[in-house]
């Protein structure tokens, strides 16, 4: 699943650019709203945003061609940096469970 995260019109909600899911192009706009499953996620992300959250730790990605990977960038101003700290990954990959029950329409 390819997903972008934008910041949203007030710190309780966030929209999403869906563009593959299931190995298949999309174009999916969605808007998910905080609740108590997901406002740590919400929080960081906001945090992170103004530079309140380090984005580097001690995590790097896999160069296997074989398994799982999860790759997060974030963008700050004009700049992309991966996300190597591990509790921020943690946290972020919240998302992901949130963009798949929406597009499945639980």
């Amino acid at each position: 699943m390819d997903f972008r995260i934008y910041p949203g019109q007030s710190r309780s909600n966030l929209y999403v650019y869906v563009s593959r899911s299931n190995f298949e192009s999309v174009d999916k706009r969605l808007e998910m709203h905080i609740d108590e499953n997901c406002a740590e996620a919400f929080d960081d992300y906001y945090r992170a945003l103004g530079g309140l959250t380090p984005l580097n730790g001690k995590q790097k990605a896999s160069k296997s061609l074989a398994g799982t990977w999860l790759y997060m960038r974030f963008v700050r101003g004009n700049r992309e940096v991966e996300i190597t700290n591990p509790e921020l990954i943690q946290r972020f990959s919240e998302f992901e469970k949130l963009v798949r029950e929406q597009l499945s329409g639980k």
